[in-house]
């Protein structure tokens, strides 16, 4: 008897963050939210389709569970800033509630710590029933300081009337 999806060691599934390519794009662009999630976060599709457009400020990828594709993420990096922007983050929603988002999100800022130079990292939500800000306030975000807000992004995060949330994970961050 072959047994799916369930973990049967005490181990947690190994979560990556993998490059997409022409043999992964289609698994990872069928992956969504759920139906009340859908307006917080852009497709999959859409994403990759911006971000093919804006190579040299989008840095994106699949994230894995072992070898199977769970969610999608996509990083805006502007060498000007001293932050990066948490531009999209989804889960699909066959595989939320098991603790694959906060491991994802370890996972991004591991990455971030060992390959950029960025103290922070920055995001933005919609206010509304079911946005996301309980997760990322969970995962050690808080409200944006005023050193993300004066700058373009932040400005254009309040344009759009969203709320910026920051975290930072590198010595010499201001508060």
């Amino acid at each position: 008897m072959i047994l799916h999806e369930k973990n049967l060691s005490d181990k947690p599934p190994h979560i990556s963050l993998r490059e997409i390519t022409k043999e992964t794009v289609w698994d990872i662009i069928q992956l969504e939210p759920t139906d009340d999630q859908k307006k917080f976060v852009a497709s999959n599709a859409a994403s990759i389709a911006e971000a093919y457009f804006q190579k040299d400020y989008a840095w994106f990828r699949g994230v894995y569970s072992n070898d199977r594709p769970v969610g999608f993420v996509m990083i805006g990096m502007n060498q000007k800033d001293e932050f990066c922007f948490l531009w999209r983050f989804m889960i699909d929603r066959n595989h939320q509630n098991k603790g694959l988002g906060s491991r994802a999100i370890v996972c991004i800022l591991e990455y971030l710590k060992s390959h950029t130079n960025y103290k922070s990292i920055v995001t933005s939500y919609v206010q509304g029933v079911g946005d996301p800000s309980n997760f990322y306030k969970k995962m050690g975000f808080v409200e944006a300081d005023e050193s993300v807000r004066t700058t373009e992004l932040g400005q254009h995060i309040a344009e759009g009337g969203e709320i910026p949330l920051q975290l930072k994970f590198r010595e010499g961050s201001t508060k």
